[in-house]
């Protein structure tokens, strides 16, 4: 069996950085709490946040995917009503953004949560 061990990987230029254009990684992914204000808590190929209306989001991209039939998973917890929240992907959907609404699955009640977690795959442009 063979080990491979690295500091560093690098594009074969030999000083870009590797890109994952074509992997099955995850391509954007973002934590924000909306529940007092939008803030971001940690993302990766994410710009920022629209805070559009209660329960009402968008996500801007920082890359473009290559076209708007990527995949997005959501999920969210938290305040105010801890495990019962729902979340889909609705509305405008671009290369660059795309838009999502958290619920009170008790009542389908647009509401802001603290927890929202968002993952972005497909192919970038």
């Amino acid at each position: 069996m063979s080990t491979v061990k690295v500091d560093t990987l690098v594009a074969s230029d030999g000083t870009s950085p590797v890109t994952l254009t074509k992997q099955s990684a995850a391509k954007a992914w973002v934590s924000f709490d909306a529940y007092t204000s939008i803030s971001v808590s940690e993302s990766f190929g994410v710009s920022s946040i629209d805070d559009d209306a209660t329960g009402d989001f968008g996500v801007n991209l920082s890359s473009a995917m290559s076209a708007s039939t990527y995949a997005v998973q959501g999920t969210l917890d938290g305040s105010p009503y801890d495990n019962r929240a729902l979340t889909s992907a609705t509305g405008t959907k671009t290369s660059s953004a795309f838009d999502v609404v958290t619920l009170n699955a008790n009542t389908g009640g647009l509401l802001d949560f603290d927890n929202n977690y968002y993952l972005v795959h497909g192919d970038l442009a």
